[in-house]
């Protein structure tokens, strides 16, 4: 539907902290696949609460925020092989890295984990927290961006909460 925010409005980008790895932790909740129960409570912790990048990058850090979340997603997205990615990711979180191998091995290509992670954001977004939110605010525009959404800023701190609720954080 056509969005018309006027000149004069502020606009504010809400986004999910972590989304792709918080996608991650829902598909493995979901999973027959194991991951061991006190490697996977820090991971829980360290996403819903938006610092999986920083810890990660406590073990290297000449890098900045922006460069390990690359590192992570070339592990959730890419082929993985031997090298600073997937050696720092499978460092921290050996029965979650060997999830990522096996999920991808079952399912016969590496690019099937990334293809479940963007549903899983697209059906978050459109069918839980779009919904939500048009229920409580109908007629308030907004612009999606994956898993941003654009808003006027009178609504933005309205918005972080429907994130919170619908996210459990």
């Amino acid at each position: 539907f056509p969005v018309t925010i006027s000149h004069d409005q502020q606009v504010s980008e809400v986004d999910i902290a972590n989304s792709q790895p918080l996608f991650l932790l829902k598909i493995i909740e979901r999973s027959s696949l194991k991951c061991k129960s006190s490697e996977l409570e820090q991971f829980r912790e360290l996403v819903l609460n938006g610092q999986i990048y920083d810890f990660l990058r406590e073990s290297i850090p000449h890098l900045t925020r922006e460069e390990i979340k690359p590192m992570v997603y070339h592990v959730l997205f890419g082929p993985n092989k031997r090298n600073k990615a997937d050696s720092l990711f499978k460092k921290h979180f050996p029965s979650i890295y060997n999830f990522i191998i096996d999920f991808k091995k079952e399912k016969g290509d590496y690019r099937q984990l990334s293809y479940e992670l963007q549903k899983a954001e697209s059906e978050f977004i459109y069918n839980r927290v779009l919904v939500d939110f048009s229920s409580k605010f109908p007629g308030v525009p907004f612009l999606t961006v994956h898993d941003s959404i654009i808003i006027q800023k009178s609504y933005a701190n309205e918005c972080k909460d429907n994130y919170s609720i619908v996210t459990g954080k």
